[in-house]
């Protein structure tokens, strides 16, 4: 049974990607500029333009379609099902591939990159703009909101400018960058000549993100934009175009199903779901999968753009015939070798000259895909800043000094000492969330209200507003707790703390703190303070006992443990790095430069190997481990405080 419930919650992921939430409107004042939203990856319409002069959608997810042919389908569909429930994926792999070949194939381009079909969309080429036809009022009137690009985002923004005075830009998203890019110019200067206004706030997602930067690189110039807010960006790739040409996406399960838990906020965690029964056979699905999908989009130039350049050179002599995709090659070198290196020099100029660009992007988040490097589940971090990320599973060792190629006027390292924005495209303009996950900008409170303040040019830098510092670590309801020092900036702690702010983040549930443990610094709390129920949304302050090392640039953890009451998953856990800035630096160990990302827990440090290897067979080793490191830190809790109040 669990593990028919895990198919149906990994299939919904496919769905799910840009779940969000609707709150209130910005409150900020509107003076008039027209905002144009540029979609994520594969969110704008195909259509298919036959010799007689007709057209027909062949991309654009419709659900009802989607819909009847699963009901075409059902009985080889659910006799597949099943036979890949035992572990034998070959059958509904072929029905998928072959529905993706028939269905979708039609969007195939040829070796040098251009379509096999005449397919593309009706609304926008470098050549032209069908004006009317990309403007928001239209387009959820007379489309039913299917060619809006990130129509919740959008929607967010027209509680501040109106849906009057916002344009959707559509383009193939098949072509690289570059042609997007030119696309993005011609549908800015009609839409310039349509308002009779000089400039527009761009709203960008994801591939969104890629395209508006290349825009930038090529036509910033024109200075025709006026803020532009890059959101997850893919700047300089995504490691997903280097797995599926690699044919080697291994799903990362547990990555999957927080994804699920963080776009639709559930406050309960299924994720012990995955760690209680492994869900690799849907790797074998999708290995099975991967030579349709694969077949339809190794042509794509934006696929060859998304391909990391440490992997362009070796990808492209594999797969890439030099003579018959000489055009593609050039397209894609282009974008590798000239355009994605100055994107650093070419954003700091156009920020110096007046157009507010900023960046919201996730981190400490595992590929879903498997992939070994810290980001949004989706597109790494280096990709979306441009910053020197630590390998994955750990982080810079105390006393790191950053790189400081682009700004050493600021100390620009996270506080879990994990990605130093020092090197990035725009240090003082980005702002990384630990625990971002990509499209989920709306589903924390803190993003939610940032990016609506970028957009309209209310922030251009991280030192506008001490409301939104340059680091984060997630507010997403599914977290179920939030904690910070009471006078430092989050993620911080100095000798002007004197105490630990917990607040219970569900709307759902009341919560009881069972313990709060401390590594990496000697000092403990005032109490125990499960004597008192956290109501929703509500706070308890802990006084510190001890003292705050007088160090700079060090790593300390602090773990909350504690229950939901009334919640299927009661007993929870979340911890939260800080960086101690309260004295001299911490010397840095040049020959250690990493130490792994996380103190071990009482757990791994005491218990049994033979012990641990059978409660991971039973499914249990992760709600064993919590309650022992509860009850460990309890005690160690208890013991400190005695000592504590002997010597005072």
């Amino acid at each position: 049974m669990k593990k028919a419930i895990c198919i149906v919650l990994s299939i919904v992921l496919a769905f799910s990607v840009c779940v969000v939430t609707v709150g209130a409107a910005g409150e900020n004042e509107y003076d008039g500029t027209p905002v144009i939203m540029v979609a994520g990856y594969s969110s704008s319409p195909l259509f298919m333009f036959n010799e007689d002069g007709t057209s027909e959608k062949v991309w654009g997810l419709d659900f009802n379609e989607v819909g009847g042919a699963v009901s075409d389908n059902a009985g080889p569909l659910l006799c597949g099902l099943g036979e890949w429930i035992v572990k034998d994926p070959e059958r509904l792999a072929g029905i998928v591939g072959t529905y993706i070949s028939e269905n979708i194939g039609i969007i195939a381009c040829n070796p040098d990159g251009t379509s096999v079909n005449n397919v593309r969309t009706p609304y926008c080429s470098p050549e032209y703009c069908d004006i009317d036809k990309c403007y928001a009022p239209y387009l959820m009137d007379n489309e039913n909101g299917d060619t809006m690009p990130e129509a919740v985002i959008a929607g967010e923004l027209a509680e501040i400018c109106g849906w009057e005075n916002i344009w959707a830009s559509n383009v193939d998203f098949r072509k690289g960058a570059e042609y997007c890019a030119d696309t993005l110019n011609c549908f800015i200067e009609t839409v310039c000549e349509k308002t009779g206004k000089e400039q527009v706030n761009i709203c960008a997602v994801s591939h969104g993100g890629q395209v508006v930067s290349v825009y930038l690189n090529l036509y910033g110039d024109k200075g025709r934009v006026k803020n532009a807010n890059l959101i997850v960006p893919a700047i300089c790739g995504a490691s997903l175009a280097a797995d599926a040409f690699a044919k080697r996406i291994e799903l990362d399960e547990l990555t999957l199903i927080y994804f699920l838990e963080h776009g639709f906020i559930w406050e309960e965690d299924y994720h012990w779901l995955v760690k209680a029964e492994k869900l690799g056979f849907l790797d074998d699905f999708i290995a099975a999968l991967i030579p349709y999908i694969y077949d339809v989009i190794l042509y794509w130039t934006s696929m060859w753009d998304f391909v990391p350049v440490e992997l362009y050179e070796e990808y492209k002599a594999r797969l890439l015939d030099p003579v018959e995709s000489a055009e593609l090659i050039a397209v894609s070198d282009r974008m590798h070798y000239e355009i994605m290196p100055t994107m650093t020099e070419r954003f700091n100029e156009l920020k110096a000259n007046g157009t507010n660009i900023t960046i919201i992007a996730g981190y400490n988040i595992h590929s879903v895909a498997g992939y070994d490097m810290s980001g949004d589940a989706i597109i790494t971090a280096n990709c979306s800043t441009g910053a020197k990320v630590a390998d994955w599973g750990y982080r810079f060792s105390d006393g790191y000094e950053q790189v400081g190629t682009v700004c050493n006027e600021h100390y620009h390292v996270s506080p879990d000492m994990c990605i130093d924005l020092s090197c990035g495209y725009l240090p003082d303009a980005t702002w990384a969330v630990d625990g971002l996950y990509h499209g989920m900008v709306l589903n924390d409170a803190f993003t939610h209200s940032l990016f609506k303040k970028c957009v309209f040019g209310k922030i251009s830098t991280v030192f506008d507003d001490k409301s939104f510092p340059q680091f984060h670590a997630t507010t997403n309801r599914s977290k179920a707790v939030f904690a910070q020092f009471n006078n430092s900036v989050e993620g911080f702690l100095n000798s002007d703390d004197t105490k630990l702010i917990i607040r219970n983040l569900s709307q759902n549930y009341d919560m009881r703190i069972l313990s709060v443990d401390v590594r990496g610094a000697d000092f403990v709390f005032s109490r125990i303070p499960c004597a008192k129920y956290l109501k929703t949304n509500e706070t308890i302050e802990l006084d510190i006992l001890g003292e705050i090392p007088q160090v700079s640039r060090k790593n300390i953890e602090i773990t909350v443990n504690y229950t939901m009451v009334g919640s299927p998953t009661p007993l929870g856990t979340r911890t939260f790095d800080f960086m101690i800035m309260n004295g001299v630096n911490v010397e840095f160990d040049e020959e250690n430069p990493l130490t792994p990302t996380h103190f071990p827990s009482y757990f791994e440090a005491e218990y049994n190997e033979n012990l641990a290897n059978l409660l991971d067979i039973l499914g249990i080793k992760q709600l064993i481990a919590m309650i022992f490191n509860m009850f460990k830190t309890i005690i160690y809790n208890f013991q400190k405080l005695a000592v504590f109040y002997k010597a005072v």
